[in-house]
C-alpha cells in the first residue's frame, strides 16, 4: 500500500488506526485479501461491504480492491436457483 504522512498528529493517528482496523478484518483467501464484515458475529464475506471497503481503501491499498473483485467474480452466480436466490451475473449479498 501507499505510505502517507502528514504534519498533523491527529490525522496520522487516525490513519494508523484505520490501517490496523482494516488489517484485523482482512482475511487472505485464495483470491486475495478480503475484508470481512465484522468480528466476531460477521466473520464472513459480504459482497456490498467488501466493495465499499475496497473502494474506500483504494488510494491506500489497491491490493484489497483486487482481492475483493477476484473473490466476487469467482463466486458470481452463473445459474438460476430459487433456493439460493441466484441468477446469472448476480453478486452475493
Amino acid at each position: 500500500g501507499a505510505t502517507v504522512f502528514s504534519s498533523g498528529r491527529v490525522f496520522n493517528d487516525w490513519l494508523t488506526r484505520t490501517r490496523a482496523d482494516i488489517a484485523l478484518l482482512t482475511t487472505d483467501l485464495e483470491t486475495g485479501p478480503y475484508p470481512y464484515a465484522g468480528i466476531p458475529w460477521f466473520s464472513t464475506a459480504f459482497g456490498r461491504d467488501g466493495v465499499i471497503s475496497a473502494l474506500q481503501m483504494l488510494w491506500l491499498n489497491p491490493d484489497l480492491a483486487r482481492g475483493v473483485l477476484a473473490f466476487l467474480a469467482h463466486y458470481q452466480s452463473t445459474e438460476t436457483s430459487v433456493f439460493d436466490d441466484a441468477e446469472p451475473g448476480k453478486i452475493m449479498h
